[in-house]
């Protein structure tokens, strides 16, 4: 590498593509720096020697190009200049156009394995058996680096790729603090209609669905996905122990419903209990605090209640009262995290006034203060000296975009950190070294 690299011009270029005769061939181009052709091919004739022979290799045009056979190679050469006029290609020149620093593309529609029933299945609940491409990029946006991942589709999106909406203010979000640890907020599309999409497309659930609706009197789409709007937040407000300090601030347009399909759903349960089971009832209680109506559910087999409230047409529930009672104190104050300088200086320069979600970790404070009481030496890594990060999700009928600020080489260093960890010991201390290292110049 710290021979060929410097012969080499600024763009280089990893292809995976299929043959005619089935398989997949790889290849490898990348421009030749002026004037260095014959230092390149010396190098690579010395490598060659190395490998015994086994680098088909051929500079033309000032390209390099390398394959892993002969044939491969001269099918390569033979189609450059051709262009291309396929989907993936168009979206290739789209981001060109754009500028690319640096990119990762994908062709579903041109490498769909064979897959089981099974898995047709889980792809058809997903949505993604009409995947297109996925996109990964980094280009410099305003002086910063905005990170993305595109998902694209053949015709509009299905299953629960479908469940975001278009762009939308985020109302839900205005009962999160600036001190929230965690938070996602998404704009749904009409879940009475997204749910019975759902249930059309996953084989045998009808006859369990009914069963369930007969027992309880509870019709989960009209009673439930019915009574439910399209803009919800969850949150994370204080990272304790066993149990995090949480909010969730839920659009409501028919609440009268909701608790009663609730209090139904109680008697069924309370009502299949044998009476050695007894102590494990749910009580559903309903009390005045202050003017405001607050309803929970108890039961022993959870440590804490379930308490909610309406405000504004939102659902305000947690398992700490205070917290959602400071929550709806929260909204349309300063106090908001939607309001918040952290917040807005890490928002990607998308153009867009609203977006269709948001997911955000704010490691610093009192996610930063965890990091003292873990021992594991990878996790600890990753809640210390980390910049918090803002995650937005754009979407259109037929794709899906995330955008970031955050670094996606940092991210994925991070992942393969955590994925890396030695059950019950962590990573060797050796590769804790290096990981933290590349991560720390990534």
């Amino acid at each position: 590498m710290q021979t060929l690299m410097p012969l080499l011009g600024d763009e280089v270029v990893f292809v995976l593509s299929a043959t005619p005769d089935g398989k997949h061939s790889p290849l490898m181009l990348a421009q030749v720096a002026p004037d260095r052709e014959a230092r390149l091919t010396e190098a690579l004739n010395r490598l060659a020697t190395d490998l015994k022979g086994q680098l088909p290799f051929k500079i033309a045009n000032g390209l390099l190009l390398i394959s892993d056979s002969d044939a491969h190679l001269a099918l390569a050469t033979s189609q450059l200049g051709a262009g291309a006029a396929s989907p993936f290609a168009a979206e290739i020149a789209t981001r060109y156009r754009a500028g690319a620093g640096w990119l990762l593309g994908i062709n579903f529609a041109g490498a769909a394995p064979q897959r089981s029933p099974s898995d047709k299945a889980s792809f058809r609940t997903l949505g993604l058996q009409n995947a297109r491409s996925v996109f990964f990029e980094q280009r410099q946006s305003g002086g910063d680096a905005e990170n993305s991942a595109t998902l694209t589709f053949q015709g509009p999106r299905t299953g629960l790729a479908s469940l975001l909406s278009a762009a939308g203010p985020a109302a839900s979000a205005e009962f999160i603090s600036h001190e929230a640890v965690f938070a996602l907020s998404a704009s749904t599309r009409d879940p009475r209609q997204a749910l019975e999409e759902i249930f059309a497309a996953l084989t045998g659930i009808n006859a369990d669905l009914a069963r369930f609706e007969s027992a309880t009197g509870v019709n989960v789409t009209a009673d439930i996905a019915g009574s439910l709007g399209t803009d919800f937040t969850f949150a994370i407000e204080r990272p304790s122990l066993p149990i995090p300090g949480w909010v969730a601030s839920v659009e409501v347009v028919r609440p009268a419903v909701l608790d009663s399909a609730i209090r139904r759903l109680v008697d069924a349960f309370n009502a299949k209990l044998s009476p050695e089971q007894a102590a494990n009832r749910v009580t559903l209680k309903q009390e005045s605090v202050n003017g405001r109506t607050w309803l929970s559910l108890q039961t022993s087999l959870a440590p804490v209640a379930l308490s909610w409230t309406y405000e504004g047409g939102y659902l305000i529930a947690s398992t700490d009262r205070a917290l959602a009672a400071r929550a709806i104190a929260t909204r349309n104050t300063s106090a908001s995290l939607l309001r918040s300088s952290k917040f807005q200086q890490r928002f990607p320069a998308t153009g867009a006034l609203h977006h269709a979600a948001f997911v955000w970790l704010n490691s610093t404070g009192a996610l930063a203060d965890v990091a003292a009481l873990v021992q594991n030496p990878a996790i600890k890594s990753l809640l210390e000296n980390r910049d918090p990060v803002l995650v937005v999700l754009d979407t259109e009928t037929e794709r899906m975009r995330a955008v970031s600020r955050t670094r996606l080489t940092s991210l994925l260093l991070d992942a393969m950190l955590l994925s890396g960890l030695e059950e019950g010991n962590g990573t060797p201390r050796a590769n804790r070294t290096v990981s933290k290292k590349l991560n720390s110049r990534l």
